[in-house]
């Protein structure tokens, strides 16, 4: 599953890191595979569209849409490369495609497992663990709201202001 590489370095780093070792690990399983392009393409396809499909992780759902994505681009290449021969081997086409959604599946888990150990691990500030932070019921923003309740307003106040404007200028709010 090259693609859970591929997302968890795009997801906890930079996405055009993660192109980059995407094209490596392409590399890499094509020349292991005997020099096979197919391989090659396949790793590289459905790492790309796991990266391209998971640009801003917000939720846990991304994760899940990045492994639908890193599927269709694994059954595209595997459809590209076996339906042009004349012979039709339909048994073989089919495990290949459940291959595929295997691996955008366990990609996705992998990914997603990673995501959480290695943020916790590197001490990466991860989308999920500020939205944690974030969160009116944590035990921080509990004792700022009743210790001091126009210092706990106040701050609301200017997030929901600086939320605003990062959105507006294209930034990351969070």
């Amino acid at each position: 599953p090259a693609a859970a590489l591929a997302l968890l370095i795009s997801t906890l780093f930079d996405s055009q890191l993660a192109l980059f070792v995407s094209v490596l690990v392409a590399i890499v399983a094509g020349a292991i595979g005997g020099g096979n392009l197919e391989l090659a393409v396949y790793a590289f396809a459905g790492s790309a569209m796991a990266i391209f499909s998971a640009q801003r992780v917000e939720r846990l759902n991304a994760f899940v849409f990045a492994g639908m994505a890193a599927t269709l681009a694994n059954w595209v290449v595997v459809l590209a490369f076996r339906l042009p021969g004349r012979q039709y081997d339909l048994v073989g086409l089919a495990t290949l495609l459940g291959a595929g959604l295997l691996n955008g599946s366990v990609s996705a888990m992998l990914a997603l497992l990673g995501y959480f150990v290695l943020g916790n691990l590197l001490d990466i500030p991860t989308t999920m663990r500020l939205m944690d932070l974030a969160r009116p019921t944590h035990p921080v923003m509990r004792q700022l709201l009743l210790k001091a309740p126009g210092t706990y307003h106040h701050s609301i106040l200017v997030s929901n202001l600086a939320e605003e404007a990062a959105e507006r200028v294209g930034a990351d709010p969070l």
